[in-house]
């Protein structure tokens, strides 16, 4: 036992002597890294002092140039101030007097038009009193109003290009069939001399009535306007304008000035319009009125197109059928012709080229000393003169003609 306790303290020993060693190493160490900490520490106060310095240096030089400009900036201001002093009055005196004459001429111009204003008000005033009396003109003589949708209708036809005395006549006076006298509004011509009939009404005081009434009265007023409406519709239909003038379309156009006032009927009444149509009466607005003549227009037009394509067919078709009965005449000449031909060639071969024709008897005949004035048709055929005649100088031998 005694020796293991002699080994422990043996290694005791060793320990810490490597322990003691250790950490002398260890303090050396340390006084080392305290020694450099000093040395940082130094250089990082000495970098800091250069910094404040660096600073300071950069601060006093920036106040010295901010002085610098100020002064310069100063003096410069006052070499501009007094420049501008001078060139300045030296140009604003021109606009000074500029002004001047400006502020003449809008004291003028408002005095003027105080006085203009003065007359302007006085014209609206003799504007509005002439308007009221106008209203209630065509408010109270139904022959005022009549007279003032006539004006509407020239001027709505007017307005599109029409023109008075060449495309419409306004109070136009027919006889009926039974002798009576009437007068229409308004008749505007269309093509192939057709024309169609206008009739002008304005229910004014009817529409006023309907459109200055309140809403709960508006219902009534509305039945009234439409009840008039209905009663033009049936004037009309019973005056029946078209079967007093010649060439006149089979209906009526009843033109009403005020859009709003049909776009309303219409709205609340949607047989209003079938109603007018079944009675031969078409019933036209202001914008309605246009579209409605060019769509009689280009119907008529459409009708004279295929009146004429009708007439070029027909015309075409004669001409086909002349054609055929030309061809057959000319068949038949051609027919006669070739017939024509075959008794040419028939009698040509009895009378000169056919064996035993007239010609070569003849030629035969000038062996006895028959000569005539003038020399025969046709070149004599091989042996005619020789084969024909007996030795004894007779009589030539008889042969029929050929007749083919």
């Amino acid at each position: 036992m005694l020796w293991i306790l002699a080994v422990l303290c043996l290694l005791s020993l060793v320990l810490c002597a490597a322990v003691i060693q250790r950490s002398s190493r260890l303090n050396a160490r340390n006084g080392e890294l305290e020694r450099d900490n000093g040395l940082l520490r130094g250089r990082l106060e000495e970098k800091e002092l250069a910094q404040q310095t660096l600073e300071a240096q950069r601060r006093a030089l920036a106040e010295e140039m901010e002085a610098i400009h100020l002064r310069h900036l100063s003096k410069t201001n006052k070499d501009l101030e007094e420049r501008a002093g001078k060139s300045l009055q030296d140009v604003l005196k021109p606009y000074n007097q500029r002004i001047e004459d400006l502020r003449k001429s809008l004291e003028s111009q408002m005095q003027q038009g105080s006085q203009e204003r003065t007359q302007l008000k006085t014209i609206i005033t003799d504007q509005l009193r002439a308007t009221a009396d106008f209203t209630a003109a065509i408010k109270g003589q139904a022959q005022t109003r009549g007279h003032f949708g006539e004006v509407l209708l020239a001027r709505a036809l007017e307005s599109v290009g029409f023109v008075e005395g060449r495309d419409f006549e306004q109070q136009v006076s027919v006889m009926t069939p039974d002798g009576q006298r009437q007068q229409i509004d308004c008749v505007v011509r269309l093509p192939d001399e057709r024309c169609i009939i206008i009739d002008a009404k304005y229910p004014i005081q009817t529409w006023l009535d309907y459109t200055a009434s309140p809403e709960a009265d508006r219902k009534v007023q509305l039945d009234h306007l439409l009840r008039d409406l209905r009663g033009y519709i049936d004037g009309m239909s019973k005056r029946n304008y078209p079967a007093s003038l010649k060439d006149s379309l089979d209906f009526t156009l009843l033109f009403v000035p005020v859009e709003a006032m049909v776009a309303t009927a219409l709205d609340s009444d949607a047989g209003l319009f079938a109603y007018a149509w079944e009675r031969r009466v078409g019933l036209v607005s202001s914008t309605m009125l246009l579209p409605t003549l060019r769509v009689v227009e280009n119907l008529w037009n459409l009708d004279r197109q295929q009146r004429t394509q009708q007439q070029l067919i027909d015309a075409v078709r004669r001409l086909y059928d002349k054609f055929a009965s030309s061809y057959d005449s000319f068949a038949k000449l051609g027919r006669q012709l070739q017939t024509a031909q075959k008794s040419y060639d028939t009698a040509e071969r009895q009378l000169v080229s056919g064996r035993g024709s007239l010609s070569s008897q003849f030629r035969g005949l000038s062996h006895y000393g028959v000569q005539g004035s003038k020399a025969l048709p046709g070149a004599p055929d091989e042996g005619d003169e020789e084969d024909e005649y007996v030795n004894q100088g007779g009589v030539p031998e008889e042969r029929a003609i050929d007749a083919d």
